[in-house]
């Protein structure tokens, strides 16, 4: 969905762009274009100076998205979440949790948690794993690891954090875990893999948190059979 929002949003600042800025940087700084009557065959190509026009433009529209998320204003706020949707924006995640995380509006919050659960944008991974590793977010370790699985995220090069995070985690977010791995439709990496079932070896189960022991007991199990596709692929 946010894909789609994405290619939207770039036509329509490449029409601009190409419809207002040809008199300031000149005509021969846009490349020829295709036919646009006929929508199969629609496939304008600019030159790099205009692309780079281009990709400041929406760099100033994500820093005005993040600024106006937190104004004191309602009506920017409602605005921001309208155009964070649209702009469909993988740097935006992180703003995007805060704002969810602080947001005393049910509405706000319900509508973040529908766009971090709903993400299908390239490199969103990268985001998610930063944000599970920064200190600030600690406390938002549950949901981070519900949006990654809403968002059919598939962080194989990554398991070893995810491991540690069951390890250490609470009941909850061992749970988080698990689901995560269960949902992964490509197998870890070998020395992944490997890593992630050394981390778990060196665990020693804690007496009062049996429940939590079994789910790692599952979560080790499912390693194991990661590690029995690999071999047989």
């Amino acid at each position: 969905m946010w894909k789609v929002a994405s290619f939207a949003m770039d036509f329509l600042l490449n029409t601009w762009i190409h419809s207002n800025l040809t008199n300031h940087v000149g005509a021969e700084n846009f490349l020829p274009l295709h036919d646009w009557s006929n929508p199969r065959d629609f496939n304008p190509v600019i030159s790099p100076k205009i692309q780079s026009m281009a990709a400041r433009s929406k760099s100033g529209i994500i820093e005005e998205i993040k600024k106006d998320l937190f104004s004191e204003k309602d009506t920017k706020v409602t605005a921001a979440l309208s155009k964070t949707r649209d702009a469909a924006d993988p740097s935006l995640v992180e703003p995007l949790l805060t704002f969810f995380a602080t947001t005393s509006n049910p509405e706000w919050k319900a509508e973040a948690a529908e766009m971090l659960s709903t993400l299908k944008v390239s490199k969103v991974n990268k985001y998610f794993m930063d944000a599970l590793a920064s200190p600030s977010m600690r406390h938002l370790r549950r949901e981070i690891l519900a949006f990654m699985w809403n968002s059919n995220v598939q962080p194989v090069e990554d398991f070893v954090e995810i491991t540690r995070i069951a390890l250490s985690g609470n009941f909850e977010e061992t749970f988080e875990c698990l689901t995560l791995l269960e949902s992964l439709d490509k197998i870890i990496p070998e020395e992944v893999l490997l890593e992630c079932i050394s981390l778990i070896g060196q665990y020693k189960p804690k007496l009062d948190e049996n429940s939590r022991n079994i789910l790692i007991g599952d979560f080790l199990a499912l390693l194991e059979t990661h590690r029995v596709k690999g071999e047989l692929d």
